[in-house]
């Protein structure tokens, strides 16, 4: 549909807003997985329309500009982390994967290292984490199986936003005059 240099610039817009979004979570602490959720959509909709190595060029810039922008870095930690690599991730797996047993493996091995690389940026940093560090075991497995879970519906969720965009939005929005 665009050339490239019109994908750039969509891309460039995509990233000005996924900024401006992050940038929210600054002023409403209680958004902040809402926020990651909208930029995670942002990035996708970047990848349908310009392709991969545009939205991959928005993500390391959205998540470079994120650090310096954003006064909320743990929000601007986990959209590098998970929610804007997963956007990208997302659509590479369900394009290169057939078998749908491996792509929903790979997605929650993704999600499950990203987890622990939050976990482990939170204790290197040291951030407080407060009553993480006093819960049982059987704590943990079940905060983890309730994380998987609400991935699992952030990835059915994520997959129909993108299906309303493709199929109702996006003709709306860039319908020729």
């Amino acid at each position: 549909m665009y050339g490239a240099a019109g994908r750039m610039a969509l891309s460039g817009m995509l990233s000005a807003l996924i900024v401006a979004v992050l940038y929210f979570a600054g002023i409403s602490e209680v958004a902040s997985l809402s926020v990651l959720a909208v930029a995670g959509v942002i990035l996708c909709v970047c990848v349908y329309e310009c392709g991969m190595k545009f939205a991959v060029s928005a993500y390391a810039a959205t998540s470079f500009l994120s650090f310096i922008v954003c006064a909320d870095k743990v929000t601007a930690g986990m959209y590098v982390i998970c929610f804007g690599l997963y956007s990208v991730l997302k659509s590479l797996a369900e394009t290169h994967i057939r078998c749908r047993v491996l792509e929903w493996t790979v997605k929650l091995l993704f999600f499950n290292l990203s987890l622990v690389l939050m976990l482990l940026g939170a204790r290197f940093l040291l951030l407080d984490i407060g009553i993480l560090k006093d819960l049982p075991g059987w704590a943990w497995a079940l905060g983890w199986a309730v994380l998987n879970g609400a991935f699992l519906i952030y990835d059915v969720a994520l997959t129909r936003l993108m299906t309303f965009y493709i199929f109702r939005l996006r003709q709306k929005l860039f319908r020729k005059s």
